[in-house]
């Protein structure tokens, strides 16, 4: 009886394991796409570094139920491994280089707001955390600096 409980388990678990490590075989890497600038994996997405004018960016009117939020970050002679990694709400937003800025949208109401260093190579998106009660319809400038 003990062996044909073995038996019977083998033949069913067997295929399913075959079947499951096929199936994965097959998809590849169809979730991942590296068209033009960006760089998608599954839901997420990276954008290159675009050169943008400031102003056109501030002539288009935020949302009364939104706030947009500029980093800048100055020329403050630090090496690109050191570069800002700015989080809003403990999302990642942009790994900011000196000299650039970057512009992002984000919600109405109190906004946790980090800057970390990449060098710290540990992906901390709290650490020197801030909050903002941010008001909507609103652009707010943050200056990001590596000391």
């Amino acid at each position: 009886m003990e062996s044909v409980l073995k038996k019977t388990i083998s033949t069913i678990t067997l295929p399913i394991f075959l079947f499951g490590m096929t199936a994965c075989a097959m998809t590849g890497n169809s979730s991942i796409d590296n068209d033009g600038d960006s760089r998608h994996v599954s839901k997420v997405a990276w954008n290159n570094q675009v050169d943008t004018d400031i102003n056109s960016i501030l002539s288009n009117k935020v949302a009364s139920d939104k706030t947009r939020l500029v980093f800048i970050r100055g020329n403050d002679s630090y090496s690109e491994q050191t570069s800002a990694n700015i989080s809003v709400n403990n999302r990642f937003q942009v790994s900011l280089h000196e000299g650039n800025y970057t512009a992002v949208e984000s919600c109405v109401g109190i906004n946790k707001l980090s800057t970390h260093a990449t060098g710290f190579k540990d992906n901390n998106l709290l650490a020197n955390t801030e909050d903002y009660t941010l008001v909507g319809g609103q652009t707010y400038f943050f200056s990001r600096k590596h000391e």
